[in-house]
């Protein structure tokens, strides 16, 4: 039995990666539009602008980012940028400020990944709520945050860096922090219960979840633990401790090996080093030619 609902699973993956994509909708009346509707809209102007020659299953596995082709065409939604820094620089996050420029306001170590844990599992960090809550500017679009990584440690100069955008999801933990704060603003003038807690939470939830699937067939939890495993298949936990014990390690060892001299077979190294560093540059020669 179980085998059948895998197999039905396995179906259901195939045939929801063969299908084309639907069409745009009927336009709102309303002007509001949650950040879903908008990168469902640009996945469909994308793949009504592809000329359809590779399958869909190719095309939407080495099509861009759709994120960031909806913050390349808005300019004005608000974002939380991360910069990789290589080596000891660790990584800082940065914030619009009251007069539209960005300004560093965290800067942690490699060593603290609390923060860095939160944005690969694509969900807000609790640590920065309350930086949020003091913006001038809104921040969040349905709930979520949208999130642009600058990586600097694979470009190829100091100041060129790689960007990567993710789009950020609430918990159950950063949905809890808003409805304290707003049980707080407004405890002078309302008494809140503990019934009326319980549905600001509820409302909290249906208003920034996702809709949700109540078919009571087992293949749509299967489905849910294959599409699950796919996504965090190097992001378990005995996996991100190896990596982060050995990238640890292995920058401690760089630091320490730059600073000892070249091994036997590398004399000659040494030696073209101190060369290039005892050599002076030749003074400038004038060349303009005199005057009459």
């Amino acid at each position: 039995m179980l085998a059948d609902h895998t197999q039905h699973a396995q179906y259901i993956i195939q045939r929801a990666e063969q299908c084309e994509v639907r069409k745009k909708s009927l336009p709102s009346s309303s002007k509001w539009r949650s950040i879903h509707s908008q990168l469902h809209d640009v996945f469909v102007e994308e793949e009504e602008d592809d000329d359809g020659e590779e399958p869909i299953t190719k095309r939407a596995c080495f099509s861009h980012n759709t994120l960031e082709t909806l913050c390349t065409k808005d300019k004005s939604l608000n974002r939380l940028i991360v910069n990789l820094f290589p080596l000891d620089g660790g990584y800082s996050v940065m914030l619009r400020g009251g007069n539209g420029q960005y300004v560093e306001t965290i800067q942690l170590p490699y060593t603290e990944y609390d923060v860095l844990d939160y944005i690969d599992n694509e969900e807000i960090p609790p640590l920065l709520m309350k930086t949020f809550e003091n913006l001038e500017k809104n921040i969040f679009y349905s709930g979520c945050v949208i999130t642009e990584i600058r990586d600097y440690r694979i470009a190829a100069g100091p100041h060129a860096f790689q960007t990567k955008f993710v789009l950020l999801r609430p918990t159950q933990q950063t949905l809890l922090s808003d409805a304290n704060n707003i049980v707080n603003e407004t405890s002078k003038s309302f008494r809140w219960t503990a019934e009326d807690r319980l549905s600001l939470e509820s409302y909290l939830t249906l208003g920034t979840t996702e809709p949700l699937c109540l078919d009571p067939s087992p293949s749509v939890g299967i489905v849910k633990n294959i599409l699950q495993a796919r996504n965090k298949f190097f992001k378990t936990r005995p996996f991100q401790q190896c990596v982060r014990r050995n990238g640890l390690l292995g920058l401690k060892r760089r630091k320490v090996q730059s600073t000892r001299p070249a091994p036997e077979s590398l004399k000659l190294f040494d030696f073209m080093k101190k060369l290039r560093s005892s050599r002076k540059s030749p003074p400038a020669t004038d060349i303009r030619l005199p005057k009459n």
